[in-house]
């Protein structure tokens, strides 16, 4: 029932501004009742009854409505291995964006390291058919995987977000502040932008800037939201150090 899924965004932001680069669609399924299924239940089974391939489906057609909508704002939405498998899906981007590469241009397409990793040859086909489109592609996740430098190399791909569980840790971890570090160093070698994924604290956001992350993500900024923010309110808010996720969400 389409009715019962809905799309939240969440704010990814310059990390030397604060202002908005782009937001991440989330999807969100209401039960029966309207009360909102969380995703570490709804994911697992989603993927055990084959759903989600129609549930990235449903966040694309969204998504490319809103990018129509909102001819100033740039998106990202995630797509399963399934969906990559799912020739339909590519079909359906084309048909909804055609040649017009300025909605393409303002569409990143985020797929998890361990998907990207499958199936290299057929991975990078995939990838340079979007970049056709005029989509940018990101490797979510990052660092949850085994991607070695070899790998990275023969991707062609725009943003690495950093996994989250590595920022989460890094106030407690100095293995970890240096694992964010590295990886940061690495995809900067290649040209590649970064985001850090799970910030949720002032101390992270200023460690992040001093490593050189080029964008944040997180509870800190918001945690999802139905409107799309102000990004000039957002950006004076965050060079104040007056960035709260309950004013964000409201």
């Amino acid at each position: 029932n389409e009715r019962r899924v809905k799309i939240v965004y969440q704010p990814l932001v310059h990390s030397a501004t604060g202002q908005i680069e782009s937001y991440e669609c989330l999807i969100r399924i209401m039960d029966r009742h309207g009360e909102m299924i969380p995703n570490g239940q709804l994911i697992p089974v989603a993927e055990q009854l084959n759903l989600m391939r129609l549930l990235d489906h449903r966040v694309l057609e969204i998504a490319v409505q809103k990018l129509f909508d909102e001819p100033q704002v740039n998106l990202a939405i995630n797509i399963s291995a399934n969906t990559i498998a799912d020739s339909t899906w590519l079909d359906c981007l084309v048909a909804n964006i055609g040649n017009k590469l300025h909605i393409g241009q303002r569409l990143t397409i985020e797929i998890t390291e361990t998907t990207l990793l499958g199936d290299m040859a057929y991975t990078n086909e995939f990838v340079n058919k979007l970049h056709a489109l005029g989509c940018k592609v990101a490797i979510d996740d990052f660092g949850a995987g085994y991607t070695s430098f070899q790998n990275l190399k023969m991707m062609d791909v725009d943003v690495v977000k950093i996994d989250g569980s590595f920022i989460a840790n890094m106030r407690n971890s100095a293995d970890d502040k240096f694992f964010v570090k590295t990886m940061n160093d690495l995809a900067k070698h290649f040209n590649i932008k970064t985001v850090a994924e799970w910030v949720e604290h002032e101390e992270d956001v200023v460690t992040l800037r001093e490593i050189g992350i080029d964008y944040l993500q997180g509870f800190y900024f918001g945690s999802g939201q139905d409107e799309l923010r102000d990004t000039d309110i957002l950006g004076e808010m965050y060079i104040a150090g007056e960035v709260h996720d309950d004013e964000l969400s409201a």
